[in-house]
Formats: C-alpha cells, sequence, structure tokens
C-alpha cells in the first residue's frame, strides 16, 4: 500500500515522557511539546497506525507545527510528505506442503501448523533437493565463527537451527547486553544461505530456544507494564 506520512513523530515523543512527572517545573516549550504528545496520543487518532485517518491527521498536525515555526517543509518533492511502499501484512496461500524422503524410499509427511510453519518473509514456489545441515547458519568475522566453511550448500536445502551457539552463556562470544545477536536475525541466515546457491531453508528451534524465548517475553511483557503504568501515572500528574 501507499503510506504518506511525516517523519518527525518520533522526535517529540521522547522529550515529553521524560520530564512529564515534572511538570509543574516545566518550561514553555516543554509544556507546548507536552500538549502536542497528548494530541498525538490521544484516542481521537487511532494510534496513528498504517491505514488510519489518525495517521494523516498526525501527519498534517506536525507539518503544520512546522510551518509555523519557519521550517521549509517543501524543499524536498514539493511537500512534507514521502510517499512509500510497505508491506502490511502476508497471507498463506494454498497448498503449503512439506515431505521428507528417506534414503529407502520412506515418505515423512510434516504437518502444516503443528511441525512446521511458513515465514512471513519467504517467497512462494516449490523446491526439491538434498538436505544439507549448516549449524546455525553463522557466518561471523568479528568472532572467526563460520557454519558455512566446511558445508556445500548449492542446490540444497538448508537445516539451520534458529538462535546462535552457547546461549546459556553470558560471556560467549554471541552474548549481547539486551536482546539477541544481530547474528541471529532469520533473514541474515537465510541471506547468507542463498548467498550461497541453496534452494531452500529450515529452520529448526531447539528445546533451549522455546525455553528461552518464554522466559524472555515474560520478562519482557513484566518492564512493558511497568513503562506504561509509570508513563500513565506521569501524564495523569501532568
Amino acid at each position: 500500500m501507499n503510506v504518506r506520512v511525516s517523519l518527525l513523530v518520533a522526535v517529540c515523543v521522547p522529550l515529553v515522557l521524560v520530564n512529564a512527572g515534572n511538570a509543574q517545573e516545566l518550561s514553555p516549550t516543554a509544556k507546548q511539546l507536552l500538549a502536542d504528545v497528548k494530541y498525538l496520543a490521544s484516542d481521537e487518532l487511532e494510534g496513528r497506525g498504517v491505514g488510519t485517518e489518525g495517521l494523516i491527521k498526525a501527519a498534517d498536525f506536525i507539518a503544520e507545527e512546522f510551518r509555523k515555526d519557519g521550517l521549509n517543509v517543501v524543499s524536498a518533492g514539493g511537500d512534507p510528505y514521502q510517499e512509500f511502499q510497505v508491506t502490511d501484512g502476508a497471507k498463506l496461500l494454498e497448498p503449503n506442503t512439506l515431505k521428507f524422503l528417506g534414503p529407502e524410499g520412506q515418505v515423512i509427511d510434516v504437518p502444516l501448523n503443528e511441525q512446521f510453519q511458513v515465514c512471513s518473509f519467504g517467497a512462494a514456489g516449490t523446491f526439491e533437493a538434498p538436505l544439507v545441515f549448516a549449524g546455525y547458519g553463522i557466518e561471523a568475522a568479528d568472532v572467526e565463527y563460520d557454519d558455512f566453511a566446511t558445508v556445500d550448500v548449492k542446490d540444497k536445502v538448508v537445516i539451520i537451527l534458529r538462535r546462535t551457539p552457547f546461549q546459556a552463556d553470558p560471556h560467549s562470544a554471541f552474548a549481547v547486553g539486551h536482546g539477541i545477536s544481530r547474528h541471529a536475525a532469520l533473514t541474515t541466515k537465510v541471506s547468507r544461505a542463498f548467498s550461497r546457491g541453496a534452494v531452500a531453508v529450515l529452520f529448526v528451534n531447539d528445546h533451549f530456544t522455546g525455553d528461552s524465548e518464554r522466559q524472555q517475553l515474560d520478562e519482557q511483557l513484566a518492564k512493558a507494564n511497568d513503562r506504561v503504568i509509570a508513563a500513565a501515572e506521569a501524564l495523569v500528574a501532568a
């Protein structure tokens, strides 16, 4: 779909939430920013979701505020907006099947949504090729690690584990301060495999991955709840 947005919504929001708890001491500029954020976050703007009337209202509001402040909002492209294409969803069409053929003619049917799912960033098509295991599918020169160094994936379906090695070790080369390593991104692993001629990629969840993701989700939800409550209390106090 075509989306028309003003790119400055994110500029205003963080500035105000930091000081919202001290509304009585805010400067005139901060008070104006607070008023702007309250409007942009109001129910009238529907969360500024893609395709909503609220997003258009938010863009028009910001553009007009910039005009009032003397900013040139028409120097690039003739108006304050940029149009671009975004994908707002993926629809799973039929058929979607996965079968493994054993060396002695065995046929293993893998049921959709029970033992396999289709990635939304995958392409449509069919494939039939030998299987090869490529570990975690990581090529990381910065930590001198390469799962593809001794594996030929050309014209093959590549089985790749999700995440990274040594997941339980907070001091491993792949450990990061928060979230997961950039080497764990599924799209990065797919790119690595296809750049070497792979036909398709099958990602596998190991037991640790499932447990870790559930734990991370619980922790993230708890933190999100705390932040929402704190922000709400600050705005009420304002």
